[in-house]
């Protein structure tokens, strides 16, 4: 399915992302996911700390890459995607801060594991049950920890949620991977109701660029 949608990259390819040629298929969304991570990188940089930081759902590692650039960062990228994951520990090979395991963030190997910072980016649609989820990282956060959910659309309404459901098993269906449907979530904000957290839009200048931004979620540890 990825090789279908374009989304397979040779290794020169993914050293640059998320930078990419102008007249890529996927350059849009390679510019939207550029300046999410920039937003994201840049706030985790100002906290002047250092921070263990671990990745869902890393896949190529290019944004664990670009996390591992923080000044006294260690960053861990996990994915189940072995091809991708191997691509990630060959390409990043030479950063000593940077490790990649390939495992579900729900083995017990992750019982006791903390970190400053948990990240996920265009991932959290692949979890059916987000609360699950959040609550399996917050036991793995440190205690002024947070959770980062980016490039990820959340639904005003289980309405609208449900209509997304079937436009992505109707665009599965057409590219030949129905059986993709059971592995693609769309969810609402409701989940967020029992942590503390903050919602940020894109801005009024980001709406007017058309630049489709999707809400960045930040789940903090000092509620619980």
């Amino acid at each position: 399915m990825r090789e279908h949608e374009g989304r397979v990259y040779s290794d020169e390819e993914v050293k640059l992302l998320p930078n990419i040629p102008f007249n890529h298929p996927l350059a849009f969304e390679w510019k939207v996911r550029k300046k999410s991570s920039e937003k994201l990188v840049n706030y985790l940089s100002t906290k002047k700390l250092p921070l263990t930081i671990l990745e869902i759902g890393c896949g190529n590692g290019w944004l664990s890459h670009s996390l591992a650039k923080i000044a006294n960062s260690e960053v861990t990228g996990l994915d189940i995607n072995l091809t991708e994951l191997e691509q990630a520990a060959r390409v990043f090979s030479g950063h000593s801060n940077l490790q990649f395991i390939y495992a579900d963030i729900f083995d017990t190997w992750f019982d006791g594991k903390k970190f400053d910072m948990i990240v996920m980016a265009a991932a959290i649609q692949y979890f059916p049950e987000p609360k699950k989820l959040i609550n399996r990282l917050l036991s793995m956060l440190t205690k002024n920890g947070e959770i980062h959910i980016i490039d990820s659309p959340l639904y005003k309404s289980e309405k609208e949620s449900e209509e997304a459901n079937k436009r992505s098993a109707e665009y599965f269906l057409k590219q030949g991977s129905s059986s993709m449907s059971q592995y693609y979530f769309h969810h609402t904000p409701s989940f967020l109701k029992s942590y503390k957290f903050s919602l940020i839009k894109p801005s009024l200048l980001e709406k007017i660029s058309r630049s489709k931004l999707f809400p960045w979620v930040i789940i903090y540890k000092s509620a619980q």
